[in-house]
């Protein structure tokens, strides 16, 4: 199976295809980046942006799975606009699963009470 990390070059990214390049069972990596100099050694590098959603078919194609990791810019509705061109183009290059790591909501903040008002 060939598994794509979009996003790979993140700090997360980087982790996860560590991981998975210790214990993938074997799985062919690739990692899509703006800066695919910097996958790993052993694992395939391609260019792939969010910003650029011409470059995203390209970087998909061939993948059985792709797991996209959010970019860092967190203005509002960019990452939307960015995971619905992302989709599109794992849907467009074929791949038949597709998983999107999110961090919303991971924040630690307090209930407010009845009394409470924001």
């Amino acid at each position: 199976m060939k598994i794509g990390i979009s996003g790979a070059s993140g700090q997360l990214g980087k982790k996860i295809l560590s991981r998975l390049a210790q214990h993938g069972h074997g799985h062919r990596l690739v990692g899509i980046s703006r800066s695919p100099q910097t996958i790993e050694e052993g694992i395939e590098g391609r260019f792939g942006d969010y910003d650029k959603p011409n470059s995203l078919t390209s970087a998909y194609e061939g993948l059985d799975r792709l797991l996209l990791i959010p970019s860092a810019d967190l203005a509002p509705g960019v990452r939307a606009g960015q995971f619905s061109a992302a989709i599109e183009a794992a849907r467009q290059a074929g791949v038949g699963h597709v998983f999107l790591m999110s961090a919303s909501g991971t924040c630690e903040a307090a209930v407010p009470t009845l009394e409470q008002t924001y």
